[in-house]
């Protein structure tokens, strides 16, 4: 049996030379780190909010509006009565 014929190859070398994107990489790296500083900056800030709706003078203040609130219902309720 005879062998096969191989098709010619284009070249004999080894793999392409890899280009550089030593550039592009620097500069995305930057981006990223500045969007994950921003993102946790806004993170912190939400959660600093969130916290000041707990405090205590957060809690009494709601609780003198309740209060003020039912008052005035209240109030609203014995006019309505009185009529």
């Amino acid at each position: 049996m005879a062998k096969s014929m191989q098709t010619a190859r284009m070249s004999t070398g080894g793999k392409a030379p890899r280009r550089l994107w030593v550039e592009e990489n620097i500069a995305h790296r930057e981006r990223h780190l500045a969007l994950r500083k921003q993102r946790a900056e806004e993170k912190s800030q939400k959660a600093k909010e969130i916290a000041a709706r707990y405090t205590t003078e957060a809690r009494d203040e709601r609780a003198g509006r309740r209060a003020g609130e039912a008052e005035k219902r209240g109030t609203e309720e014995a006019a309505k009565k009185n009529k």
